[in-house]
C-alpha cells in the first residue's frame, strides 16, 4: 500500500521531530541535574545531541519556560560537578560551536551569551549573527561540497589548477598551500577549512556589525548564517557584499526578506565559466538556508 503525504504535510511532520527532539533533550537535562545529585553520564549524553548554536538555544528556552531556570545556572549552580566533570562539559560545548570558557573557580560561563531576536516568531529561533560561528552541519557541508571528486567528501591532498581558475588544495583552499607541486595531510587539510570557514563567517559578521552600527539589527537562524558563510567560502567576501543591486542575496537578508533571498542564492555567482556544478551547489545552499525554517 502507498501513502501519499503532501508537502506540507511532511514539513509539519519534519518541524514537529525537531521540536520533540528539543524537548526530550531539556527533559534528560533536567531530570539528570534536579534532585539530589546528578547523573553524569546522563547529562554528557544529552549534551552531545545539542549539534549548534542555534540547537543549544532552542534546548535553554525549552527548559527556561518548562521549568523556570535557565540552562546556565543548571551548568553552574545546581550540579555538584567536579572540575573533571565542568572540564568534560566544556570539551563537549567547545565542540559544538558554542563559546564558552570556564574561570579559576570553576564556573562556567560565557564569552557572549547567546542573543535571542524574536526567537518564537513562527516558531522559529532567529539569533544575533555577530555572535554565530560556523557549525558541524557546514563543515560537513563544505567538505562534500569542494570533495575531490568522487571521493565521498575528502580533500584534494595534491595542488590542481581548473583552466580559467586559481590553484587550489584540500577542501576548496586558494591561500597560502594553494602552490604547483604542493601536497599537504588529511590532519593539515581540516586545519586549514577551518581557518577558511572562520575566514568567510567573518566577513558574513562585519558585514551585520556594520549594519548594526547604523542602527540596523537583522537576526538570523544558524542554518541561514551557515549559508551566507558557505556565499562568502565559495564567491568571496565581496561577492557576498553585493553592488547593492536589489537582487542581491545579502540586500534581502538586510530587510529581513529571507524568503526572496532564498530565491536569490540560485542565481548567486552561479555562472561560472567550467563550473556546472555551482547550479546544483546554489540548490543545496538554498535547502541549508531554509533548514531551520523562515523561508515561509
Amino acid at each position: 500500500m502507498n501513502i501519499i503525504i503532501k508537502e506540507s504535510q511532511l514539513q509539519k511532520l519534519i518541524e514537529q521531530v525537531k521540536r520533540d527532539k528539543v524537548e526530550v533533550i531539556a527533559d534528560e537535562i533536567w531530570e539528570s541535574t534536579s534532585g539530589i545529585g546528578t547523573d553524569e553520564d546522563r547529562i554528557y549524553k544529552a549534551l552531545n545531541q545539542i549539534t549548534n548554536l542555534n540547537f543549544f538555544v532552542q534546548v535553554n528556552t525549552k527548559l527556561i519556560s518548562k521549568y523556570e531556570e535557565s540552562f546556565y545556572d543548571i551548568v553552574n549552580s545546581m550540579m555538584e560537578f567536579t572540575e573533571s566533570e565542568k572540564n568534560e562539559i566544556v570539551k563537549i560545548l567547545n565542540s559544538k560551536g558554542i563559546i564558552h570558557i570556564m574561570d579559576d573557580n570553576g564556573n562556567i560561563t560565557y564569552k557572549k551569551t547567546p542573543k535571542q531576536i524574536n526567537n518564537q516568531q513562527n516558531g522559529n529561533f532567529y539569533l544575533d549573527p555577530t555572535i554565530l560561528t560556523p557549525s558541524e552541519d557546514l563543515i560537513s557541508f563544505l567538505k562534500c561540497e569542494e570533495q575531490k571528486p568522487g571521493s565521498n567528501c575528502l580533500p584534494m591532498l595534491n595542488s590542481y589548477k581548473k583552466p580559467g581558475d586559481v590553484w587550489t588544495i584540500g577542501w576548496g583552499h586558494t591561500g597560502e598551500y594553494a602552490k604547483p607541486n604542493t601536497k599537504i595531510n588529511q590532519t593539515t587539510a581540516e586545519k586549514i577549512l577551518n581557518k577558511d570557514a572562520t575566514t568567510a563567517s567573518e566577513c558574513v559578521k562585519r558585514i551585520f556589525n556594520e549594519w548594526k552600527s547604523k542602527k540596523i539589527n537583522v537576526s538570523v537562524t544558524q542554518s541561514m548564517f551557515d549559508t551566507l558563510t558557505s556565499l562568502a567560502f565559495n564567491a568571496g567576501c565581496g561577492s557576498l557584499r553585493g553592488t547593492g543591486a536589489e537582487n542581491e542575496v545579502i540586500d534581502f537578508v538586510k530587510k529581513g526578506k529571507y524568503k526572496e533571498a532564498a530565491d536569490t542564492i540560485l542565481s548567486f555567482k552561479s555562472n561560472k565559466p567550467g563550473f556546472s556544478g555551482l547550479k546544483k551547489r546554489r540548490e543545496r545552499e538554498k535547502e541549508m538556508f531554509c533548514k531551520d525554517g523562515g523561508c515561509v
